[in-house]
């Protein structure tokens, strides 16, 4: 909060005290994640570092758009209804500071109006595959 409004926050990767394997315990294996129009906060920026690092594919649908964290509120005067807002805005590892969600490197649709679930189906079919 000592920060300049607008100031850039990143944290240092040698912060971290344990860095990714690199030996034989090391995951090779193919990873999905399954991602919808219903993910949101800290599922958006974890989908979105695994796509940015090549951790993993995602699989669904784009994600909400918001990118915002670190939520405030306060009380207007008059009506006393409670506003929310953000006080951190997240930029992707990638760079990218547009507002779109995370958009999925296999994208299907998602028909709520059944009781199929197509995305968790197009990722068990494509493991059978592979």
């Amino acid at each position: 909060m000592s920060r300049e409004n607008g100031s850039r926050f990143e944290v240092p990767l040698t912060k971290y005290k344990y860095q990714p394997r690199n030996d034989s315990l090391r995951f090779e294996g193919n990873v999905y994640v399954l991602i919808n129009r219903f993910s949101f906060s800290e599922a958006i920026v974890v989908s979105a570092m695994i796509q940015d690092y090549g951790f993993g594919k995602l699989i669904g649908e784009q994600t909400s758009p918001v990118m915002y964290g670190n939520a405030r509120q306060f009380k207007l005067p008059n009506t006393q209804m409670t506003v929310t807002f953000p006080a951190a805005y997240f930029i992707r590892v990638n760079g990218d500071t547009s507002l779109n969600g995370t958009i999925p490197d296999y994208m299907v649709k998602d028909d709520l109006l059944t009781e199929d679930d197509e995305i968790l189906d197009y990722v068990l079919k494509l493991i059978k595959e592979k």
